[in-house]
């Protein structure tokens, strides 16, 4: 794993998903989180991949767009470091393995159906498909986010 040999560490959220996050109706801005189970101290630039992961930002054909508008408001708390913006790919692929442990878990403990252990397999073997014919242009996207970018609630809820 030498991509992760010295990128940023802090406290993260662990599972950042619009089931995991509270807004105003109105004004789109966050009023909370919810689901703390997964957070602990992990890369800073997880968070911000669980919740495109989380999201249909990628999976959307506009996912360019939807991709960018969350970074612009990533970007406007704290811009990513060159060695986080090149681990990422490897981040989504961690994400997406994790995912797919975490079912195998509770499918043991009794908690889960096999089918969605499954589901979470084929959704690991899309994410390698997508990231084969995208990881150039998904990082281009996250070296071009800008830093000082102010953004409102509403703009980086709508990756959503």
């Amino acid at each position: 794993m030498a991509w992760a040999r010295g990128l940023p560490v802090q406290v993260i959220h662990g599972d950042l998903a619009p089931s995991n996050v509270l807004a105003d109706p109105d004004t789109g801005e966050v009023t909370g989180l919810l689901a703390f189970e997964l957070s602990g101290t992990g890369f800073r630039a997880q968070d911000i991949l669980a919740a495109l992961y989380n999201s249909a930002a990628l999976s959307a054909p506009d996912w360019p767009r939807r991709t960018a508008a969350f970074l612009r408001g990533c970007a406007s708390v704290r811009h990513l470091e060159p060695a986080e913006v090149a681990a990422l790919p490897e981040l989504l692929i961690a994400r997406s393995l994790g995912s797919v442990l975490w079912r195998i878990a509770r499918w043991r403990a009794g908690l889960g159906s096999l089918g969605e252990v499954t589901a979470h397999v084929g959704r690991l073997e899309a994410t390698m498909r997508w990231l084969a014919a995208n990881a150039e242009a998904f990082l281009s996207l996250c070296n071009a986010a800008p830093s000082g970018y102010t953004v409102s609630s509403r703009e980086i809820l709508s990756f959503y």
